[in-house]
């Protein structure tokens, strides 16, 4: 939009233009990288996830105390505790692969289409010698 409403089609105007989103995303993805490593290493310590994992582990080990006892160690109450525990243990470790993945879908600046854009108009504008049309087509000549 800014080469379009300045009127300035010179080609190293535009090649500035191009150049700085391309250095702007580059950035954006220096800083994702930093931020995706920051976020996979707390998510191992996130209180949510942990608290799962703490109360899974409670629960298994309590199905296997329970299960030692003899007198009801022949009820259900047991394997219902160790099922239990290991369900919310492994909803915990789902938590923080998810975290992770949800992430890293902003990993793509989304730039790529704008500068191929640009460089359409630069072509346009700065390297082409005559333009002819079809009915189908538009051909830019060089």
């Amino acid at each position: 939009m800014e080469i379009m409403l300045s009127g300035n089609f010179k080609e190293e105007y535009i090649e500035n233009t191009k150049n700085e989103i391309e250095k702007l995303s580059s950035k954006y993805r220096d800083y994702f990288n930093e931020a995706s490593l920051y976020i996979e290493k707390i998510s191992k310590n996130g209180v949510e996830a942990n608290l799962f994992k703490g109360i899974g582990l409670a629960g298994k080990t309590a199905g296997k105390f329970i299960g030692n006892i003899p007198l009801i160690k022949k009820g259900p109450v047991d394997e219902f505790l160790k099922a239990k525990g290991e369900n919310l243990y492994k909803d915990a470790q789902e938590i923080e692969k998810n975290l992770v993945r949800n992430f890293a879908a902003l990993a793509n600046p989304g730039t790529r289409m704008l500068i191929e854009k640009i460089e359409d108009l630069n072509y346009i504008y700065n390297r082409t010698n005559q333009i002819c049309f079809n009915k189908d087509s538009i051909f830019f000549l060089s």
